[in-house]
């Protein structure tokens, strides 16, 4: 039996999601960074490192690999939990009222309980729709925070031009 329940609420879809979020985070890092700069990322830019690191840089490899994956595996399973999370605990208060009347309580004591459990379930559904715009908020945060990890800053240029302007200031 399925009760209610949004798109995200289904691990295949939450998967689907997540296959894109990589592909997409993949994609940028590359395009970003180059195969040597995307190597150079997966090894904690040890990779140009001393000859000594020759134990270190696959294990380092091997932990970045293991994080492309788990990334959006962990963006899948959060956004699917919190969804089947709160239709399971809408589902449950529903059912309060069929308990009680199967329970033999009548109906003063079987129809109260519905008419509380429904009133918790409405308020429940409000909380819902706010979780799952939170879920989705997050979602997309965490893939935009994914994607500008891959990217490459130019922090010695930087230090360089602000070099040159000192001395150009300085000079005149």
């Amino acid at each position: 039996y399925y009760f209610g329940g949004t798109a995200t609420a289904n691990i295949a879809i939450t998967c689907g999601l997540a296959l894109i979020s990589f592909v997409v985070i993949q994609v940028h890092g590359f395009r970003e960074l180059g195969v040597k700069g995307f190597l150079e990322h997966m090894t904690g830019g040890l990779i140009d490192g001393p000859i000594g690191l020759w134990l270190i840089v696959p294990i380092v490899f091997a932990v970045e690999i293991a994080g492309l994956f788990i990334k959006p595996a962990a963006l899948a399973i959060r956004l699917f939990a919190n969804m089947v999370g709160g239709h399971t605990m809408m589902g449950t208060l529903l059912l309060f009222g069929y308990m009680a009347f199967s329970g033999g309580l009548g109906l003063l004591g079987g129809g109260t309980i519905t008419l509380v459990s429904t009133i918790f379930t409405v308020m429940i559904s409000f909380l819902e729709i706010f979780v799952a715009f939170l879920q989705a908020f997050i979602f997309m945060f965490l893939t935009a925070v994914f994607i500008s990890l891959m990217s490459h800053e130019e922090h010695e240029l930087e230090l360089e031009e602000a070099e040159d302007a000192k001395a150009a200031v300085a000079g005149h």
